[in-house]
């Protein structure tokens, strides 16, 4: 993060000489938008007390319900204007809400996907970062904030979340580094796992069973898809966060090497989430349809007959496989 001390020191300066800052994260909150936003937050407020929001478009999701300070979280809709916004995690300006109107003068843009097109009028983007959480670490060094209990818990899952519990190829020696500071403030790191990874819904299993048993194969079975039709959703309690994990599960079965899940969000409104296990850049492919990610996770929205939206798939995907 030395490349970034200079806008590090301004981003200071700023939140210092604001009246009200306002940090966010994007839609459909995962662990690192949440743990990032919690994490810098608290921190923040510990020094600048009140004048820091937090605020999400949507709600938090009920497993990180155990986050410290996620009852301080506000929706969006309910902050009015302020002098400062801090977005975290966001590749693009619409992961806020597609109508969502921000002066990029009054806009600090932190995040470390490579795909994100630095909308802020400051950017502070690692695309070698593990996480946001682990550059949120960073920064709090840098601006020598106190790091306490429940701000190392928050970062920690940012981190745990965003790497597969250490598994991806996007954990480095500088993300264990992270991690071991995290340690040192205490935190239960057995009980978090369980909350996190050991405590999954029933609903939550039975949609996955009954979504996985459609699995269909492409291209030499290098290719695997599942669709979540919004029926099956609401089937099992309409809670779309209950697609999480199969798009994984897709990818680490040995012959495939491009996953993807089409989660139907509304009618013939599908969010896609795309795996790759070795080669495959799937942000490319995510960027063709005016999304965006990593080179081995990425996600886009697409409206269309499911059919349609599945044969283009194909076509695109087909070109990055050898």
């Amino acid at each position: 993060m030395n490349e970034y001390l200079n806008d590090i020191k301004e981003l200071s300066k700023r939140i210092e000489n604001a009246n009200s800052v306002c940090l966010i994260s994007h839609l459909n909150p995962d662990g690192d938008s949440l743990g990032s936003l919690l994490g810098f937050g608290l921190a923040l407020r510990k020094k600048y007390g009140n004048k820091i929001y937090m605020a999400i478009p949507d709600n938090v999701p009920a497993k990180y319900s155990f986050l410290p300070g996620n009852e301080e979280i506000m929706n969006l809709d309910d902050i009015g204007k302020q002098e400062l916004y801090i977005l975290l995690d966001c590749s693009d300006i619409y992961r806020i809400g597609e109508n969502r109107c921000i002066d990029a003068n009054k806009i600090i843009n932190i995040d470390h996907h490579i795909t994100n097109d630095k909308y802020g009028s400051i950017n502070i983007i690692n695309p070698y970062a593990s996480s946001t959480g682990e550059m949120v670490l960073s920064i709090l060094e840098s601006m020598k904030l106190d790091i306490d209990n429940d701000i190392a818990i928050n970062l920690y899952v940012a981190i745990s979340t965003d790497t597969g519990s250490f598994k991806y190829d996007n954990t480095s020696s500088s993300t264990h580094i992270a991690v071991s500071k995290l340690l040192e403030q205490n935190i239960n790191i057995g009980e978090i796992n369980t909350k996190l990874y050991q405590n999954k819904p029933f609903e939550k299993v039975m949609l996955f069973i009954d979504a996985v048993v459609n699995i269909e194969f492409y291209l030499d079975n290098k290719v695997g898809m599942v669709t979540v039709p919004l029926d099956l959703i609401d089937k099992w309690g309409g809670t779309t966060e209950y697609v999480d994990g199969i798009v994984e599960f897709i990818r680490d079965i040995d012959c495939v090497e491009v996953a993807c899940v089409l989660k139907e969000t509304e009618n013939n409104i599908f969010k896609l989430s795309f795996r790759s296990k070795t080669y495959v850049d799937v942000s490319k492919i995510a960027t063709i349809y005016g999304g965006g990610g990593h080179a081995k996770a990425s996600g886009c929205t697409i409206t269309g007959e499911q059919q349609d939206i599945k044969k283009d798939l194909l076509e695109k995907i087909k070109i990055h496989l050898r």
